[in-house]
């Protein structure tokens, strides 16, 4: 099955769950920030496990792959070469020295996506064939600025490092799949939209900021990312370019600020 027909077929069987049933979520007491996003994680990997799909938070996945290869640390690095998520990458380092040492690797809080999903028909001899998803929230019932989606200096990093492969390029696939939801009680939330957006069709025009004073962050509601047909190369391209006309934007104005800072300072004495 093609990427574009999982999408399509996964599309549809969202919006008739959401016609025959209200779907909630409950959120931790207390939690927020990542751990407030572990409950939304959930909820779609179940969504997807539910109908069908075999999918894996990253550390589950991560391990498997681990198992199948064997407790051979060279053996593991060169594999992992061959793979272009591990490019992005979702596993760290200390995740693998755990693995190698017989502990449970644990979670990894900067992975570049939450869930993954494998559509090939066997996981030992086709590895490359999973969508990595990026799963976020928003709450219908604040005027919350657009939130951070996707550090744009790593996600360049790692496109760049795909255009040195015609195979990883021809492989990679990311998802951003949002969900909307409004509070009904305290720590439950019903949600009223699920949004599924591929990374690599992004109109990079409409993408509402891209934060250097955050961690050089993308950011832009999931809802309001408008897509388009272009290739992946095309998609690149244009956000590399877009990157750095931003980054000239935003480093002058900040010169700028820092010279007069400094000039006004200056000014205190007489030099």
């Amino acid at each position: 099955m093609q990427v574009n027909e999982i999408r399509n077929k996964i599309e549809k069987s969202i919006q008739k769950s959401m016609k025959s049933e209200k779907l909630t979520f409950t959120i931790k007491s207390g939690a927020y920030g990542h751990s407030a996003g572990d409950a939304v994680e959930n909820l779609i990997k179940n969504i997807l496990k539910n109908d069908g799909w075999d999918v894996y938070f990253t550390e589950e996945f991560i391990e498997k792959i681990f198992n199948k290869i064997g407790n051979d640390k060279n053996k593991i690095n060169s594999f992992l070469d061959k793979m272009w998520w591990s490019d992005l990458p979702i596993y760290s380092k200390n995740q693998l020295n755990n693995y190698l040492k017989g502990k449970h690797i644990g979670g990894y809080q900067q992975a570049g996506a939450d869930i993954v999903l494998f559509y090939g028909d066997d996981l030992r001899d086709e590895y490359e064939k999973i969508i990595l998803i990026n799963a976020k929230s928003h709450n219908i019932d604040r005027n919350s600025r657009a939130p951070n989606i996707i550090s744009a200096q790593r996600l360049l990093e790692f496109c760049n490092k795909l255009l040195s492969s015609e195979n990883k390029l021809k492989y990679a696939e990311y998802w951003f799949v949002g969900v909307n939801h409004t509070s009904i009680g305290k720590n439950t939330a019903e949600i009223k939209s699920i949004i599924i957006k591929d990374l690599f069709k992004i109109n990079t025009n409409k993408i509402t900021q891209i934060n250097f004073d955050a961690a050089i962050q993308i950011q832009t509601h999931i809802k309001d990312m408008e897509e388009i047909n272009q290739t992946k190369e095309e998609f690149i391209r244009k956000l590399s370019n877009l990157f750095i006309e931003t980054w000239y934007k935003h480093s002058n104005q900040k010169t700028k600020k820092y010279e007069k800072l400094v000039n006004d300072i200056n000014s205190h004495f007489n030099v």
